[in-house]
């Protein structure tokens, strides 16, 4: 059974001896303070995983209707319960919650030692996996739009400009102070500035899906066309913001419902030490889940080939995507040899047309199951995205080296 209150609650809860230790029944239940505000997407996601090992450890909970802006944890210094799931940044909360003799874990990371035990999304691979999706559609004008004073923004951008590195590419940065009522215009002026100075064809990835409506709107205002003039990749795939953007919005999808499923297993491990008398364990206070990937819309959906022979190949590719099709299909009208065709595609993709086909294919597939929840059978995903039929698709999962092959193919054949 799981509980959900208020703050309200919790003088009733004690008048009726749910608060006392001694009144507890003899099941090995805790009792977990959802400390974080309400309303914030990843957090309502996170939630999901939670839930997961709550229904299995018998969790009863207490959540506390809260914000960011106005947030304090001094409540926590009078409550009972056995451990706490947090959301803080604040140098007073932290401070209050570093005090406390009760297990935590943050669900949000303000620096890189907040002096509590964390779990947090991977958030330079976050960046780093930008940099590669971007790269694979031939981008090599890369820019990333950030804000100075928030830690995974820093993480974020590390990321995306060490990956660029590698291959000799530096991408042009704008950060910025979080704007005020009274500086937002100033704001959005040096933001249309820094967008209308952009090399046509470049590819902005920006620290999170609000910065990212942000250059949409800018984009809109200045008529830039998005993505044929300036790309545009957001993170953490907020539906409502994507959907809605103009045009829709590219996205990278974060793993909170097994960051919520982390976080529930660590604070039970620290609970339990705390019950038992024992030291609490020091190994793996701080876990962090990798992204889960692209979600490919609109306002990324262009290859940036500089080659117009190129350019004409993957327009081939992708308009006939969902027909099977040979590479001398897509070549023979075209004004150059095979073998040199083949050569510039390689260079400008860093790929063999077989390989980008297959995994432009492979990626469109991971899409419709995903959108598809169970709804559209593997064998008509495997046909509207070129192949011949079901086992084919799987042999391309395998070949591509997806890992969840099972899994996403399973949930679609059911």
């Amino acid at each position: 059974m799981v509980l959900t209150c208020d703050l309200g609650t919790i003088s009733s809860m004690k008048s009726v001896g749910m608060a006392r230790r001694s009144d507890r029944p003899s099941a090995p239940l805790f009792r977990v303070a959802l400390a974080f505000p309400h309303g914030v997407p990843f957090l309502e996601r996170l939630l999901l995983g939670v839930a997961r090992h709550a229904r299995a450890a018998g969790w009863t909970f207490v959540r506390m209707p809260s914000s960011f802006d106005h947030f304090p944890l001094d409540w926590m210094k009078e409550w009972t319960g056995d451990g706490a799931l947090v959301a803080a940044i604040q140098p007073r909360n932290l401070e209050t919650l570093r005090r406390l003799d009760l297990p935590l874990v943050n669900l949000v990371v303000g620096s890189d030692d907040d002096g509590l035990p964390a779990v947090s999304i991977d958030h330079r691979a976050v960046g780093a996996l930008a940099a590669r999706h971007l790269r694979s559609r031939a981008f090599t004008s890369l820019a990333y739009f950030g804000t100075k004073n928030l830690h995974f923004s820093q993480l974020r951008k590390a990321g995306f400009v060490a990956t660029l590195s590698e291959e000799g590419v530096t991408p042009q940065v704008l950060e910025v102070d979080a704007p005020s009522a009274k500086t937002w215009l100033m704001h959005q002026r040096r933001l249309e500035r820094w967008l209308a100075a952009l090399p046509p064809r470049t590819a902005i990835f920006a620290c999170n899906d609000d910065h990212a409506m942000e250059l949409l709107a800018a984009c809109l205002r200045l008529e830039l066309a998005v993505p044929e003039r300036l790309a545009v990749l957001g993170v953490d795939d907020n539906p409502v913001l994507c959907e809605f953007a103009q045009p829709q919005l590219s996205s990278i999808r974060r793993d909170d419902e097994r960051a919520g499923l982390l976080a529930a297993t660590l604070l039970q491990r620290l609970m339990e030490a705390r019950r038992r008398g024992l030291p609490a364990p020091v190994d793996r206070l701080h876990p962090t889940v990798p992204p889960l990937g692209v979600c490919e819309r609109r306002s990324t959906a262009i290859y940036a080939c500089r080659h117009p022979l190129v350019d004409e190949m993957v327009r081939r590719i992708v308009a006939d995507s969902a027909q099977p099709f040979t590479i001398d299909d897509l070549t023979r009208d075209l004004p150059l040899a095979r073998r040199r065709l083949e050569c510039l595609f390689r260079d400008e993709l860093g790929v063999s047309i077989y390989q980008f086909a297959l995994r432009y294919r492979v990626d469109r597939a991971r899409e419709l199951i995903a959108r598809s929840d169970g709804r559209s059978s593997l064998t008509t995903i495997a046909e509207r995205c070129g192949f011949t039929s079901q086992r084919h698709l799987r042999l391309a999962l395998r070949r591509m080296s997806i890992t969840d092959v099972a899994t996403v193919a399973d949930t679609a054949s059911r």
